[in-house]
């Protein structure tokens, strides 16, 4: 397969891919991708006649490289110039490997690899995967920042957002104005910005040197920014002069593989209003007032340092506090900004912590539910005072969780340190926890298959991202009902991540003497050793997946006492080839049966005892979300905890079947 572009007269001018309609129907659907007929330098996924995503301007280097685990053939994503035309080109290294890429009905682009060892088609690469990848999604003469938690959306330098307002609540459409207008000539300089994907609606100038590119933007007042590469390709260079005229829209900041953008402000000297006139009086002022700012700011951080230890905040030019690990040594990175939120406004806003306004208890604290003066509804997780293991999760989980951003975790929205107070703010989600539906007879019939198997999908996903696609590797270690949440969609939100781990580096496995986590969700290997990876982070989303197809809970399997729990009760029924028995009798005559037997066979492969059996995230993914059949095999769970009566006569208790645990700290069953 190939697509392409020709800009001579053959037919047809355009070749691209078209989605299916859903998952089941493989008529045409709502999105197609291919090169841009009107700048044939960069590749495009639209949504109807909208475009919905942008590839990177192209400067003669590759689109994408890429590899993936148990393959090891490298893949490359090429876009190559010919006499009448481009085409884009998908290579391997090992021409005994295959690759392909397919437009998935979503909308995402998806690559994969064949893997041998598996027998199935492995997701390597997939965009968009955030909303920085939307097109235009920051609206005009802003950039998105896709490794920021928080205000993703960023102004140019020289710009502020049009509309503050609707800036603070997170709409970013308006996009962001000049500050000072264009004098038109002299007046006027040029600001380089590194490391951006070029901005979209740019003219293609050919036959241009860098000087050339320059002058032509300099005499066109219309002209906002510029762009020079020279291109090389077939042992021939040509060069690249991209000039824009008006607003510039859908650009982001990539830490590698962004360019040059040359951006027209108004110059610095002549934006000086009367520097020399001003008094020495308003100078003196100036400079003590900055003088005891800076006092002030001193002293708040030593405190604020003294309070947590390991932590610590800057101020940057905008008054935004960036948070960064001390205790690792590092720098802090662009983009992990975290506001302190008042004590004050928090009291008002949960009313005083008031029991009507208390949503659940969580691993380390409880939450509540609140309203900030601006309207917006928020969740406020408060460290119970005196524990020292809830200010090493508050420290953990704050920066964890900053830098990560994805559709499928929860938003964290601030932090407010006040004397022995520690709250984290989060973004409220008004239908609670999964648990809240899942294990309650009343209520979970509002979660049809529909809706289950959405939640599925989302919460793999986010595992996906946790594991894959995030800057750092992310084992989350206490995947339950209780920490997914649902918004007013019922999207699935992954939460708590006070005990998350993070990997760096090649780092693939940890050891650890505290064991942290739930009973059931445990891995064997974790549980017993000591043992994480991404891999007990599988076993815990088995479980869960189990748990969201039964509608019951794995401490709590009441229906039949030949079996030790919901595990070895899946397992068995699979075995003997009656798995649609399984199903939650509430949605068995109305599910989608193919669908749901997937997802049993997709959950007992997550839950085998051999980590290495288990498969990664990015293929329960795929098998999730592809019409396809599943050829492995699960092997049975040896794993199991399962209740006893108590010696004593009290309620039962869960327990190992093998006693070998080390220290162990086991997180509250408690809804949020």
């Amino acid at each position: 397969m190939s697509i392409g572009f020709n800009y001579v007269n053959t037919h047809p001018p355009v070749i691209f891919f078209t989605s299916w309609k859903n998952g089941n129907d493989p008529s045409p659907g709502k999105f197609s991708f291919g090169i841009d007929s009107n700048a044939y330098l960069q590749l495009l996924t639209w949504r109807g006649s909208m475009i919905y995503w942008r590839s990177q301007v192209w400067d003669g280097n590759l689109m994408g490289r890429a590899s993936s685990r148990n393959f090891t053939s490298m893949i490359y994503l090429t876009l190559t110039r010919r006499n009448d035309g481009f085409s884009l080109e998908l290579s391997v290294s090992d021409p005994s490997s295959f690759a392909r890429c397919t437009l998935h009905h979503s909308g995402a682009m998806q690559c994969s690899s064949w893997d041998r060892i598996s027998q199935n088609w492995q997701i390597y690469s997939s965009v968009p995967t955030n909303d920085c990848n939307l097109y235009g999604w920051c609206g005009q003469f802003a950039y998105c920042d896709p490794y920021a938690t928080l205000a993703a959306c960023k102004c140019l330098e020289g710009f502020e957002p049009t509309l503050q307002s609707q800036w603070d609540i997170g709409n970013y459409s308006a996009g962001c104005s000049r500050r000072m207008v264009l004098q038109c000539g002299e007046g006027d300089e040029f600001q380089r910005v590194e490391g951006m994907k070029l901005p979209d609606q740019f003219v293609y100038l050919r036959n241009r040197n860098l000087g050339d590119c320059k002058s032509e933007c300099i005499r066109n007042c219309s002209c906002t920014a510029y762009a020079y590469a020279e291109v090389t390709q077939d042992n021939s260079t040509m060069t690249r002069c991209l000039v824009w005229m008006g607003e510039l829209i859908d650009t982001e900041t990539f830490p590698a593989g962004g360019q040059d953008l040359y951006l027209r402000l108004m110059n610095s000297t002549s934006s000086t209003l009367g520097s020399k006139s001003k008094s020495r009086k308003t100078i003196i002022i100036v400079s003590l007032s900055s003088a005891i700012f800076c006092l002030v700011c001193s002293f708040m951080l030593w405190k604020f340092r003294k309070e947590i230890k390991g932590i610590c905040l800057s101020v940057n030019s905008r008054n935004n506090l960036i948070v960064f690990d001390e205790s690792s040594g590092e720098e802090p990175v662009q983009g992990q900004k975290l506001p302190l939120i008042h004590f004050d406004v928090l009291l008002v806003a949960t009313d005083n912590f008031s029991d009507s306004n208390k949503l659940g208890r969580g691993g380390f604290g409880i939450v509540y539910k609140g309203k900030l003066p601006s309207g917006q509804e928020i969740a406020v997780k408060r460290l119970l005072i005196g524990s020292g293991q809830g200010a090493m999760e508050f420290k953990n989980e704050m920066i964890t969780i900053i830098k990560l951003q994805h559709k499928n975790l929860v938003k964290l929205l601030g932090c407010c340190v006040h004397g022995e107070e520690k709250l984290l703010v989060y973004e409220y989600m008004p239908n609670k926890a999964l648990d809240f539906f899942l294990f309650d007879p009343a209520q979970k019939i509002e979660l049809d298959w529909g809706k289950r198997f959405n939640i599925i999908k989302g919460i793999a996903r986010g595992l996906l991202y946790l594991h894959e696609d995030s800057r750092l590797r992310i084992i989350h270690r206490d995947l339950k009902a209780s920490n997914i949440l649902l918004d007013k969609d019922m999207t699935p939100k992954i939460s708590d991540f006070g005990i998350a781990r993070i990997f760096r580096g090649n780092q693939n496995e940890a050891n650890t003497k505290r064991i942290v986590g739930t009973y059931g969700y445990m891995s064997p290997e974790y549980a017993m050793q000591g043992l994480f990876s991404v891999k007990s982070d599988v076993y815990s989303f088995g479980v869960l997946l189990l748990e969201i197809l039964r509608g019951c809970q794995i401490s709590s399997f009441p229906e039949n006492r030949n079996y030790h729990n919901l595990l070895d009760y899946a397992w068995k029924l699979w075995t003997e080839g009656n798995a649609k028995e399984y199903i939650d009798p509430s949605i068995a005559n109305s599910c989608n049966l193919d669908q749901a037997i997937k997802s049993i066979h997709v959950g007992l492969l997550c839950v085998q005892d051999n980590s290495n059996d288990r498969p990664n995230m990015s293929l329960v993914v795929f098998m999730l979300e592809n019409k396809i059949t599943i050829s492995s095999t699960p092997r049975q769970p040896v794993f199991t905890i399962q209740k006893i009566p108590n010696l004593n006569g009290s309620d039962p208790a869960l327990i190992n079947l093998r006693d070998s645990f080390n220290s162990m700290t086991i997180t509250a069953e408690e809804g949020r």
